[in-house]
């Protein structure tokens, strides 16, 4: 364990821990900044440390972020910044970033979180996996490539991303748009699962949440959200919000299951208006446009 609370520790540490494994390092003091490869790595920082034959890394202090490795990787999260990387474990880190042009999948399990934030670094093509089972999930799109997942109240910032995928279940899932305008569109995924995406948002896609429900919003900024191909959505209970939704050929049915379902279609703008000379100009608009569609639902 090297221990930098007091201070940052300027002369540089060279740590071995031999070729049977099993070893492990620790470095204490805030803002830590750590590279991993395989059973090697460095810190910076507080400290100048580099070492090899490690099993496993630990941060101690504020604000520490774990760079992976130059190669593709795999992190699987399984507690508050900490799980696995490759062959070494890691514990008590703030952010995880991936290495630049490199494809890394973030895989958040039961239990999983990151107090800080994801990257996937510039470059490559990075993803972001939940597993398990769970009650309710909010997806929040900042931008085309950043924004939050809350998995059962704990929430999991990232950015430099491109899909989402939901491998568990969720008996609610929620999806809500950036702050600008948004052409989003639901349609069916792989077989048992949706997608929700858009232009300026990660694609998301999830299994099915049956006798649950399904809200997609578009959040502010002026959106139309356009449900197509094929819904069969049993017993589930589905919002759509927007200024605009389109149905066009699609068909919706949330027919079946423990609650036969329901489909709301909820269109609405709400602007504060500008002044003029005394007049408030509004200019907003919204509508449900249904064309050559059918929808089911028990409500």
């Amino acid at each position: 364990m090297i221990d930098a609370t007091g201070g940052p520790i300027t002369t540089p540490i060279t740590f071995d821990g031999g070729a049977a494994g099993g070893s492990s390092v620790e470095v204490k003091g805030a803002h830590a900044s750590w590279t991993a490869n395989g059973t090697s790595g460095t810190v910076s920082g507080p400290a100048t440390v580099s070492f090899t034959n490690v099993s496993s890394i630990k941060a101690t202090g504020a604000g520490a972020t774990l760079v992976g490795p130059a190669t593709d990787a795999t992190w699987n999260v399984t507690g508050a910044g900490a799980g696995t990387l490759g062959a070494m474990s890691f514990a008590g880190f703030t952010n995880l970033t991936g290495a630049p042009n490199t494809k890394d999948t973030f895989v958040i399990g039961a239990g999983g979180t990151v107090p800080g934030s994801v990257d996937g670094g510039a470059g490559g093509f990075d993803s972001l996996v939940v597993t398990g089972v769970h009650t309710q999930i909010t997806a929040t799109a900042s931008s085309a490539t950043s924004g939050s997942l809350t998995v059962d109240g704990q929430t999991v910032r990232y950015a430099g991303l491109e899909p989402i995928t939901i491998l568990g279940t969720a008996t609610d899932v929620v999806i809500n748009g950036t702050g600008g305008d948004d052409a989003i569109t639901l349609r069916p995924g792989t077989p048992g699962n949706l997608i929700v995406e858009a232009p300026t948002m990660e694609s998301t896609e999830f299994p099915i949440p049956t006798n649950g429900s399904l809200t997609v919003t578009g959040g502010a900024g002026n959106d139309t959200i356009t449900l197509s191909g094929l819904l069969t959505l049993p017993g589930v209970a589905l919002v759509i919000q927007s200024e605009h939704i389109a149905v066009g050929g699609a068909t919706v049915d949330t027919t079946g299951g423990a609650t036969n379902g329901s489909v709301t279609l909820a269109a609405a703008n709400t602007q504060s208006g500008s002044g003029l000379l005394g007049i408030v100009v509004l200019s907003g608009a919204a509508g449900v446009t249904v064309t050559g569609a059918t929808i089911k639902s028990g409500t």
